[in-house]
């Protein structure tokens, strides 16, 4: 198994790596959430688990079911 220590997250990299569209990203999905809580109040998992793309970089995911209703 790989490990990394201390194993921080690296989602929009870190230092001259950092991603440059990143409160960007952070602020839309921050809106788009709420968005969708307020507009469906009952939104909610449909319970199968999330699938991932079969990719490691960029790790993202490939398919995420909810119920709006």
């Amino acid at each position: 198994m790989l490990t990394r220590s201390p194993n921080p997250h690296l989602a929009f990299g870190a230092g001259t790596h950092f991603c440059l569209g990143a409160p960007l990203v952070r602020q839309a999905g921050a809106l788009l959430l709420r968005g969708l809580a307020e507009r469906f109040p009952a939104i909610r998992a449909d319970g199968a688990p999330p699938a991932w793309a079969p990719v490691l970089v960029p790790r993202r995911l490939g398919e995420f079911r909810i119920r709006l209703s």
